[in-house]
Parts: C-alpha cells; sequence; structure tokens
C-alpha cells in the first residue's frame, strides 16, 4: 500500500516493504502504468488518500475491498482468493512456475503450491498433451479402428510415435 510513483519503472514497479523484507521488481504492462500514475495523489503515493495523501492501511484496505466486491456481486472475493486466481491462471497458461514464484513473491516453490490450482481442464490438457509423444492405444491394447487394420510388426517395439521428439531426459551424475 506503501507504492510511491518513484517505485515505478517503466515496465516493471519496485516494491520496497515486502512481506518477506526483500525488495523485489515486477513487470508492469504500461496500460497498468498509466493508470497508476493517472490516479496517484499530489503526495506521491500512488494509494494516497485524504488531504495528506497518506495511503490505507492494511486492514482498512481490506475491509473496503471486501465491501466494494460484494457491491458488485463477489462474495466472499478477497484480495487473497484474487492472488490464488491469478497464480492459477498464469501455470496454466502454461508460465514457467519459477516465473510465477517470482511474481508473486513466493519464498519457495513450496509456497507457490499453495496458491496455484490446476483445473480439471489443465489436468486434462496435460494428458492430452503426451499423446502426440505416445503411439495409439492403452495398456489393455485398445486402439483406433485405423491402427487394427495396419500391418502387425514384428521385433522391437517403440512407445514413442517415431519423429515427433528428439528429448531426452539428462541423467545427472551422482558424482556432482
Amino acid at each position: 500500500m506503501n507504492l510511491r510513483v518513484e517505485d515505478l519503472g517503466p515496465d516493471f514497479v519496485t516494491i520496497v516493504q515486502t512481506k518477506n523484507g526483500k525488495t523485489r521488481r515486477v513487470p508492469l504492462t504500461p496500460e497498468l502504468r498509466a493508470e497508476l500514475v493517472a490516479h496517484a495523489h499530489k503526495s506521491g503515493y500512488v494509494f494516497g488518500q485524504g488531504k495528506n495523501g497518506k495511503p490505507p492501511r492494511q486492514e482498512a484496505a481490506s475491509v473496503a475491498f471486501g465491501r466494494l466486491m460484494r457491491s458488485i456481486g463477489l462474495e466472499g472475493v478477497t484480495h487473497h482468493v484474487l492472488r490464488h486466481t491469478g497464480a492459477s491462471a498464469m501455470v496454466a497458461a502454461g508460465i514457467s512456475l519459477r516465473v510465477v514464484q517470482d511474481i508473486g513473491g513466493w519464498s519457495t516453490l513450496r509456497m507457490l503450491e499453495r496458491y496455484a490450482h490446476p483445473s480439471g481442464a489443465e489436468m486434462s490438457r496435460a494428458v492430452r498433451v503426451l499423446t502426440a509423444y505416445t503411439a495409439t492405444g492403452t495398456k489393455t491394447r485398445t486402439a483406433t479402428k485405423s491402427d487394427q487394420s495396419a500391418p502387425k510388426k514384428r521385433g522391437r517395439v517403440s512407445a514413442v510415435k517415431s519423429g515427433v521428439t528428439t528429448w531426452r531426459p539428462q541423467l545427472t551424475s551422482s558424482t556432482s
């Protein structure tokens, strides 16, 4: 809440007073930066209020946010819910967990796990991605009709379709 206009860079914001005491930079869109600057108090605080332009206390901001959400029909939505939603949306969009962790300011991936919740649709999409790398069919030997008419091959069998991937697992050395 103590964000000042001078904390806004051209494409980032520097957050000075974080929960863990570490200063960090977070990317910022030019549109959001323009809105924050346009609505900042003349005192220099982005969220300044009243004549002196001091930012509200965290508790007051939380209460006001709750009232606003109720007034637009979103009962029970808090700024914390939006944090969960943002983390989940970034993960669902394929953003790396490390990037989501840095943007959200979580000190460990373990903490991020509490916020980023995979959806059923996201889990289904993850399984579908694997079908591009594996042969059609399952362990129970079910296959599509087009596969049943194909001639059976003898010899070595691979579950990976030829030409689909060149990725190989990286082996780690126990001597390092």
